[in-house]
Formats: structure tokens, C-alpha cells, sequence
């Protein structure tokens, strides 16, 4: 017994050695690891990587590519949505590639999402008229949002990430953040980007601008980040094995400014409904 340990005991000394002698280049690769099950070992920037595509419905409303460190989109955005589909790149992280924020400070990999883009997307109103708002609505499946935007468990966000210390259990539920402020010209809804606005938030999945006051024919620059949770295994943050989404969409909806038509005849009915309430509170004579 006494033999065998001093084998085991040689054999982990050697590995050791080996280790350290190995050139920090061969050492990194040899920690690479496929992520989705939570060990994604690799330092960057030996950390392999893929970018997919973008494309638009309707067609031809999008230039541009995924490439660079922040890849820049320009959309020309109409009287109706936009559905913005991200397809391809590689099997490992899907279409959005390594996250450039992506380095892991210990064997686990659930703080940061592995797969994620910050975009730079500059929006063109080609909607004929002045443009009041722009709302991005981030979601799998290609379905126009006409009523309340529903709580997405699907793992894609505007960079939800853990910012909690590395011990176990990390407490993700309570201790989430943006990688990002998302930015842009007017008022960005501050709901959109509180994560203790309650439990059927749409934190991470909605950003509503207001106040925008885009010119037909200006463009304007919107930045956010866009990551998949789904490339890595952490059942507190939505891992999944199943790795990156192959394909997910950002829905572009405008919101025109009301005509002067349109103002008069709501100014006139909330004038008729404040004086129909005054007269009901009217104590009778």
C-alpha cells in the first residue's frame, strides 16, 4: 500500500511539474473546455470564437455585421416592427460569439455569460413622420408584441449578469446587474433596467425610450449589450446543457409622434372627463 501511494504521490508531483513548465499559450488551450456544462476553462484570448449573422423582416432593413469589438448594425426603421433575426456562428456559442467581458476568475463560468455582443446600432426613421420613441423588445421567437411584453425565461437579456462574489452559493437571484447601461438619445425607462422592479420584471428583456424626437430621415445611435445565458450551466443564473440558442430576434418598434389633430381631440377629452368628474363632486344646492 505504502508503494502504491508513493506512485500516486510521484505521478501528481510530475503532472505538477509539467504543468508550470509548459508554455502559458499550451497551458491555456489545454484548459479550454466546450461551455454549457459550466467549466469553461480557457483564458482569453486562447478562448475559441464565432459570429454569426443578422438579417431582417421585412428584407433589406439591416447593414452591417457581428464583427469587431463592437459590432455596429444600421437599421432603417418603418411604420411597422422590425424583427431583427441573429442566426449561425458556431455550434459552441451561437450566433452573438465570446463575449469580450468574458473572463473567469475561477473554474465556474456562471457570472459572466460566456456568449454576448455589445452592439452599436444606429437607427434611421424612415417612417415618414417625426419618431416620439423606440422600444427593443429582445426575444427567441419571431412574434410582434402587441400587449403586455411577457417575462422571457429563455436565458437571452441585455447582458444580465451575476455580480456576486465567487463563493458557493452565490445568491444569483438577488445579486444581478447589466454589464452594461444601455444608452441612447431621450428617456430610457428606468423599470427597464432596475432589477428589483418585482418578480414579473421584464428586466434584461425591455428597453423602452421615450422622448426621442427623431427627425424623418435622422438617425440616431443605440448601444446595449446582448448576451445567451444558455452557454453555460449554472441553475441559478438559466444555464443550460444544451449550450448557446442558434437563433434569436430584437424586435424594433417606433412610436410616431401624435399629430396635432390627435392632441387637440385628447386634450379636449380629458377636459370633458375632469369637468363631468368636477360636476359629480358638486355638493347639490
Amino acid at each position: 500500500m505504502e508503494v502504491t501511494m508513493f506512485f500516486r504521490l510521484l505521478l501528481k508531483g510530475s503532472a505538477a511539474l509539467i504543468a508550470f513548465a509548459m508554455p502559458y499559450g499550451l497551458r491555456a488551450a489545454a484548459f479550454s473546455d466546450i461551455p454549457g456544462e459550466g467549466n469553461l476553462r480557457c483564458l482569453p484570448p486562447a478562448c475559441p470564437d464565432s459570429r454569426g449573422t443578422v438579417t431582417s423582416t421585412p428584407a433589406n432593413l439591416i447593414t452591417g455585421s457581428l464583427s469587431g469589438a463592437m459590432p455596429e448594425l444600421q437599421v432603417s426603421l418603418t411604420t411597422s416592427p422590425v424583427f431583427l433575426t441573429f442566426s449561425g456562428g458556431g455550434t459552441v456559442f451561437g450566433p452573438l460569439g465570446l463575449n469580450p467581458k468574458y473572463n473567469p476568475e475561477s473554474n465556474r463560468d456562471s457570472r459572466i455569460p460566456v456568449s454576448g455582443q455589445p452592439i452599436a446600432m444606429d437607427i434611421t426613421n424612415n417612417t415618414g413622420n417625426a419618431v416620439a420613441g423606440v422600444t427593443f423588445y429582445l426575444e427567441i421567437p419571431q412574434v410582434e408584441v402587441v400587449g403586455p411584453f411577457p417575462v422571457q425565461p429563455d436565458g437571452i437579456s441585455f447582458g444580465v449578469w451575476c455580480n456576486t462574489g465567487l463563493a458557493e452559493p452565490r445568491n444569483c437571484a438577488n445579486h444581478i446587474d447589466l454589464l452594461m447601461k444601455p444608452t441612447g438619445p431621450g428617456v430610457l425607462n428606468p423599470i427597464d433596467i432596475t432589477p428589483s422592479a418585482g418578480p414579473d420584471s421584464t428586466f434584461g428583456d425591455l428597453l423602452r425610450f421615450s422622448g426621442v424626437n427623431l427627425a424623418a430621415g435622422d438617425t440616431a445611435r443605440f448601444t446595449f449589450f446582448i448576451t445567451d445565458r444558455k452557454a453555460t450551466l449554472d441553475p441559478s443564473t438559466g444555464g443550460s446543457l444544451e449550450g448557446a440558442s442558434r437563433m434569436l430576434n430584437l424586435e424594433v418598434v417606433a412610436t410616431p409622434v401624435p399629430e396635432p389633430a390627435t392632441l387637440l381631440l385628447t386634450g379636449t377629452a380629458l377636459l370633458l372627463a375632469f369637468s363631468m368628474r368636477y360636476k359629480r363632486g358638486r355638493p347639490s344646492r
